[in-house]
């Protein structure tokens, strides 16, 4: 409404007909302006990328390769593809892929010199030290400490994220752009970053293996001690059993003593003249009366049976208790060794994971997924070598909060929860599994992938509906039904291929995950506004629509499907 026409130019040539025409139009000094601003921002953006680009090229000490990466991650954070197109046309993506390898090689350097070189001077006969040279404190060959190295390699993983994070953003371009990228970088880059995940696989791998054999050794050390208790115990309860016996043997050997002196001295009396019997009690009533002290002293022995029982009920109380006491001993103290002992070996094997390398490992993932979500990727991707076991390795190890650290559990309730992976690098793993399988040329390639199949049923199976409570948290959950989810699409995205419909239909649980899923209808976790609901919905038509595609399938084989007891 603002516009003015302010001229009209006409070229009329030699026969009098136009032949061009040029309007000016002049907009309001308003708009003029905002539009001014914005290509003098757009200016100076792309100055200020290219000067990132152009640091991050040239940055070699600690200090400068730093301060260039601050720089990137603050500028390349953001939600705008054109302007992560302009990263990309700066050359950003070359400059980080360069930048990496640097940070690999000296991380390489580095693990090599930790160790320590250091000692006393080698003993050119012997090949030892010679305890004559003077012991100098270990240092590599930078001439550092251990633990200056320690403090070095780990200064170098906090780069290496800062890296992988800043690469992340950057690939956050339109799809044309992540295409070109990876002409450029990716046959570089990829074997990089997929050398990062596969050695802190690894390292997590051999630690959980640690954890399980620490605590399978201090469960079998609690076990020898109860053992060890209750042997014990038995010898006593053996010893005092012998001793009771023998007890009861020599009270019943007195009493018989007893009763057979008693007898003689009756039959004494008896034998004895009535009238010397009669004087005889007359002259022991005058001195008192009573029996004679052997006799007494007999009565008393013949009450000993009853202080014997007496004595073996409180023997065998004093055995019941010091029976007890080294079980309910054992019982308070073994478990705490066994926990300390876990503990310990937790420990140790959480030192190598950090919240850093957790990190890490999220966005390179991230980075996978961000080439798998062009079209054109998906085949050179599925068949680049090692890719798809390394997705199934991370698929395949717990998956936890990823916060680093010793916890309690594998996931979150076991052994060394710390260790396990992010549950977003593991839901990334398996869109980009998913994503991959889109392609026809994929399909048949990444169904006869070793385990592959069986990893997709196994996610597939998990969550029970009658088990959906053992969860405990609403996390731990979701991350399950998402994964179960994604599982159950890559599942279906295979079975589209017609090669793949026998091999599918014949696996052994394939066909009972489906039907599972499909039968999930609702859950005691929905209502929390977590959009439970919404995603057992999209499962379901996701089995329905791979039941659907298994079905096109031979005669035969659609004999199967129907002789499965769920489909009935």
């Amino acid at each position: 409404g603002h516009s003015e026409k302010q001229g009209v130019a006409v070229a009329v040539a030699d026969d009098a007909k136009p032949i061009e025409k040029t309007v000016v139009i002049n907009l309001p000094p308003e708009a003029a302006e905002r539009a001014r601003d914005a290509l003098d921002r757009h200016a100076a953006r792309e100055e200020e990328v290219a000067r990132i680009v152009r640091d991050l090229n040239l940055a070699v000490s600690p200090t400068d390769r730093n301060r260039a990466l601050q720089s990137a991650l603050s500028t390349f954070d953001h939600a705008n593809a054109a302007m992560h197109d302009g990263e990309i046309d700066a050359g950003a993506d070359c400059a980080l892929t360069k930048h990496l390898a640097l940070l690999l090689l000296k991380e390489r350097q580095s693990s090599h010199q930790g160790g320590g070189e250091g000692g006393g001077v080698k003993n050119e006969e012997g090949g030892g030290e010679d305890p004559s040279s003077p012991r100098l404190g270990p240092l590599d060959s930078s001439g550092s400490s251990p633990s200056a190295s320690s403090a070095q390699t780990e200064e170098l993983c906090e780069e290496i994220t800062n890296v992988t994070e800043a690469l992340e953003m950057m690939y956050r371009c339109s799809a044309e752009r992540v295409r070109e990228s990876y002409g450029r970088v990716g046959s570089e880059l990829l074997p990089m970053l997929m050398s990062l995940v596969e050695r802190d696989l690894g390292k997590r791998r051999r630690a959980l293996a640690s954890c399980s054999a620490s605590a399978a050794v201090a469960a079998a050390a609690a076990a020898r001690a109860a053992a060890s208790a209750e042997e014990e115990v038995d010898e006593d309860e053996l010893d005092e059993e012998k001793k009771r016996k023998q007890r009861q043997q020599d009270n019943r050997e007195n009493h018989q003593e007893a009763e057979s002196a008693e007898a003689e001295n009756n039959e004494k009396e008896d034998r004895r003249p009535e009238k010397k019997r009669l004087e005889d009690e007359t002259d022991d009533q005058e001195d008192g009366g009573g029996p004679p002290p052997e006799k007494k002293r007999k009565v008393s022995e013949d009450g000993s049976p009853v202080l014997a029982s007496v004595a073996f009920a409180s023997s065998t109380k004093d055995a019941a208790t010091s029976a007890s006491a080294p079980s309910s001993a054992a019982a308070a103290t073994i478990p705490h060794d066994c926990a300390a002992t876990r503990q310990s070996s937790l420990g140790h094997a959480c030192d190598y994971v950090s919240p850093t390398r957790n990190r890490r490992l999220r966005k390179i993932t991230k980075v996978f997924g961000h080439f798998a979500r062009v079209g054109a990727l998906t085949q050179p991707l599925a068949y680049h070598s090692g890719l798809l076991s390394t997705l199934k390795h991370v698929i395949e190890l717990p998956a936890g909060a990823g916060v680093g650290g010793v916890g309690s559990g594998l996931g979150g309730d076991g052994v060394g929860s710390g260790l396990a992976v992010p549950r977003e690098a593991r839901l990334n793993c398996l869109w980009i599994l998913a994503n991959l399988a889109c392609n026809a040329e994929n399909m048949v390639m990444m169904a006869c992938q070793p385990g592959l199949l069986d990893l997709l049923v196994r996610t597939a199976l998990s969550p029970a509906q009658t088990s959906e409570d053992d969860y405990g948290d609403i996390d731990r959950y979701m991350e399950a039904i998402r994964s179960r989810s994604i599982a159950v699409r890559a599942l279906l995205n295979l079975s589209w291929a017609p090669e793949n419909k026998l091999l599918l239909s014949e696996h052994s649980r394939l066909v009972g995950a489906l039907t599972e899923a499909l039968s999930y209808r609702a859950s005691s976790w929905a209502g929390f506004g977590r959009g439970v609901s919404g995603i057992l919905l999209q499962t379901r038509r996701l089995a329905a629509g791979a039941l659907r595609n298994l079905a096109a399938a031979p005669i035969r084989n659609k004999i199967r499907l129907c002789r499965q007891p769920l489909l009935q």
